[in-house]
């Protein structure tokens, strides 16, 4: 690779929800100008919206920490509070309710739409990129290679750009290019299941309840939206899957409505569906030379609780921090010790959100009997030990310190 041409202080691969969080952090947190470059090989789109539009469940710890970045206010109109959260197993006694006023909270999480988080982050972050700062933008434009030097990173990008920085931050997915590149292996579970994802509508408003339904089919999550819509992901198996993707939505309404019983009356209205296969994947390191992995580049978990960004935000977090610290000391920001210490903190954290996830799809995708009667009692004890209810919210919750 020849010289560089444009040097940054920070490259970010990956320009989606995690790499504009990783920015607009930066620059919130920054006690000195930065130049940040934002590459991507996709285009930078704005999705249609409208009923079909794609959610994410933001735990109360990613929703409290958009706000400290400013980029909550607007988006907090088209986000839905979870204030309550049900959790049952169908055809058996075992329920389990946990509650935001139990906490002294407004809401436990919010379910908003995917579009309008990104939307927010991007407008924030041009309000908060001070006069002396650099925000480039390289959209459709990914990075082709990777050259790790002694004091910077090179990069050359797709069509044929050339940048360079002290440190790269891979937040580019699961398909990550720069984890391949830097031939960093994972290790991967396959599920052997399937997600049938949806927004429907139903006859009975959600009051702002979030449903766990473990049913004879698969775990069923029904999570609360703006205009009494709610959110659908029914795991299922692969023939279960391909099966209920073939049926008429009336026919898909009846099936869903016997698996998930009368919790908000009958389904009205079933929108577009879409599926997709469930994996465990994480990455075995999650630093480089010059190069840390964050979100779906170091971890894609299964959709169960719902943790999936949450823990990306953290990583987020986790980061910045670390770059605000450097800049303060005057240190190089792809030093050693500074990657060192977000791999130290963050892998701990990692690994326990994969391991209750992990847990819980073993636990409820179940049907050995004993193993079924077993977590019907502990669904049932829940509600009255406070104490481990407590634990389980507070990870679910995820709070982040500032």
């Amino acid at each position: 690779m020849t010289n560089t041409k444009t040097h940054y202080d920070i490259i970010i691969s990956g320009g989606g929800l995690t790499g504009a969080a990783m920015a607009l952090s930066l620059f919130s947190k920054s006690c000195k100008p930065l130049r940040i470059a934002i590459v991507d090989s996709a285009d930078k789109q704005q999705a249609s919206g409208g009923f079909d539009e794609r959610v994410i469940a933001l735990s109360y710890g990613s929703a409290e920490y958009l706000q400290q970045l400013g980029a909550w206010t607007n988006l907090k109109n088209d986000a839905c509070a979870i204030k309550n959260i049900h959790v049952s197993d169908r055809s058996y006694y075992g329920k389990a309710r946990i509650d935001s006023q139990d906490y002294q909270l407004d809401a436990l999480g919010y379910v908003a739409p995917l579009q309008s988080i990104a939307s927010s982050l991007y407008a924030q972050l041009q309000v908060s990129v001070s006069k002396d700062s650099v925000i480039d933008e390289y959209f459709a434009n990914g990075i082709e290679s990777i050259d790790w030097q002694r004091n910077q990173v090179n990069v050359e990008l797709q069509q044929g750009l050339q940048l360079s920085a002290e440190l790269l931050l891979a937040c580019d997915g699961g398909h990550s290019k720069c984890r391949q590149l830097a031939k960093i292996d994972t290790q991967s579970k396959d599920y052997g299941q399937v997600a049938i994802v949806a927004n429907v509508k139903t006859a009975l408003p959600h009051q702002h309840k979030a449903f766990e339904r473990f049913s004879e089919t698969g775990p069923i999550a029904m999570l609360p939206m703006t205009d009494n819509r709610c959110s659908l992901v029914w795991t299922l198996s692969p023939q279960q899957a391909q099966d209920h993707m073939a049926l008429t939505d009336e026919e898909f309404a009846d099936t869903l409505q016997a698996a998930f019983g009368d919790w908000l009356g009958p389904f009205t209205k079933i929108g577009k569906r879409q599926s997709f296969g469930l994996k465990l994947v994480h990455a075995k390191q999650i630093t480089q030379h010059r190069m840390a992995l964050l979100g779906n580049a170091c971890h894609t978990l299964h959709p169960i609780a719902g943790q999936g960004f949450n823990l990306s935000i953290r990583d987020v977090a986790c980061m910045s921090s670390l770059v605000s610290q450097a800049l303060k000391n005057g240190e190089d920001l792809g030093e050693f010790a500074l990657l060192n210490a977000y791999q130290q903190q963050r892998m701990s954290d990692q690994k326990a959100i994969i391991q209750l996830t992990d847990a819980l799809v073993h636990c409820f995708s179940n049907h050995y009997l004993p193993l079924v009667i077993g977590r019907n009692i502990g669904l049932k004890a829940l509600n009255y030990m406070a104490g481990i209810k407590a634990s389980l919210a507070n990870t679910t919750m995820g709070h982040i310190g500032s």
